[in-house]
């Protein structure tokens, strides 16, 4: 899931800092996460297993209200995101 610590993601990390977001990670790598940190050590990082609903859902909570949400997981779904099931999400 190291979707924003490497490539594509990490670019846009870096132009959300330059907009002057606040940038909040979420991955299941440690280490890659603590490199991002290295570059970038004011993004917030959070290590969480993508496939862990309640855990994923209860750092989310805690996060309070968010203005943007960029999901950078790359997964192919031959359909609508609307006609997409909870069941098929977590495939």
């Amino acid at each position: 899931m190291s979707v924003f610590c490497t490539g594509l993601g990490r670019r846009l990390v870096q132009r959300l800092r330059e907009a002057r977001a606040r940038v909040i990670i979420l991955d299941d790598e440690p280490g890659d996460l603590e490199d991002l940190m290295d570059t970038f050590p004011d993004v917030q990082t959070h290590c969480v297993d993508k496939h862990n609903w309640e855990e994923t859902g209860r750092i989310v909570n805690e996060l309070g209200p968010l203005d943007h949400l960029v999901n950078n997981a790359g997964a192919l779904k031959p359909k609508s995101i609307l006609e997409t099931k909870l069941e098929d999400a977590k495939k």
